[in-house]
């Protein structure tokens, strides 16, 4: 080939290669614009330190929201075993009916006694979980207030030695 007609037949492919540059860029510029706007910095001024009383009142949540923790933990771990008796009494009943002598009524009453205790235990599960339920709202309530007023807040130290001692 000569060189007019290679530049000629080379035309094609130098102006692919613009086009997928202008489609690169593209995308480029359409996911930028797609991103979130980049967020301003942070202040750098610094929070002023809790009075003592803030402090005392952080201290008191705090332990007010592990306190509440623990009981909501072991309310739970009391809700899953009665949970599982209730499984394993379904389980016993649903055993027993078909062996049931269905003629005897001293079998059929025992056998109805079983079921309605197995029902009052769900009612008792059912009231309990209700219970439970407001507990762990209350609970998450606490720690968005603990969160609010007292997660990274800056203190004295030596405030807190004090409130630790009583004073």
């Amino acid at each position: 080939m000569m060189p007019a007609t290679f530049a000629r037949a080379l035309r094609p492919a130098i102006a692919m290669r613009r086009i997928l540059t202008l489609l690169a860029a593209s995308f480029t510029f359409t996911a930028a614009l797609a991103a979130d706007p980049p967020k301003p910095a942070a202040p750098t001024k610094k929070t002023p330190l809790m009075t003592r009383e803030e402090l005392r009142d952080c201290m008191a949540r705090q332990d007010r929201v592990r306190s509440q923790t623990d009981a909501t933990l072991q309310a739970k771990t009391e809700l899953d075993a009665q949970k599982a008796e209730i499984a394993r009494q379904e389980q016993a009943v649903k055993d027993e009916l078909p062996t049931l002598d269905r003629t005897s009524a001293d079998a059929v009453n025992a056998y109805n006694a079983k079921v309605q205790a197995r029902e009052k235990l769900i009612d008792d599960y059912n009231a309990r979980g209700q219970a439970f339920n407001a507990s762990v709202e209350a609970l998450q309530n606490e720690r968005t207030a603990y969160a609010k007023t007292c997660d990274n807040r800056r203190f004295d130290e030596v405030d807190e030695a004090a409130i630790k001692k009583g004073k």
